[in-house]
């Protein structure tokens, strides 16, 4: 949680399983880009695109049919209905941790 170190984010995983099922990724993290590229590749022996990762959050949700909530950012807990519904009003989001307000489409899961 809000740091650079990808090491044991069970982000790796699940982006693992998504890319195996031919899945679209798009990743977005603030600090930890290159731990998590490097460790991914070290983990699982193939090298993300860095064009899977988006410099914010509200561009990488744009026009997605689900979004998965691995950390807990301020910026990403503070995420709006208004945001979600901008992006895609539809969007299934999963709350790996347990840390946004948002009152619609959500499953929390995580804490």
């Amino acid at each position: 949680e809000n740091t650079n170190d990808a090491r044991e984010s069970v982000g790796l995983y699940v982006v693992n399983e998504l890319i195996k099922n031919l899945a679209e990724v798009r990743l977005y993290d603030p600090e930890a880009v290159n731990s998590f590229i490097n460790e991914y590749e070290i983990k699982f022996k193939y090298k993300l695109d860095k064009k899977m990762f988006f410099n914010n959050i509200k561009q990488t949700i744009k026009n997605v049919d689900a979004c998965i909530v691995l950390t807990s950012w301020e910026h990403i807990k503070n995420l709006t209905d208004k945001d979600i519904d901008e992006a895609n009003p539809n969007m299934l989001i999963i709350d790996g941790r347990n840390c946004l307000k948002l009152t619609k489409n959500v499953i929390k899961i995580g804490g």
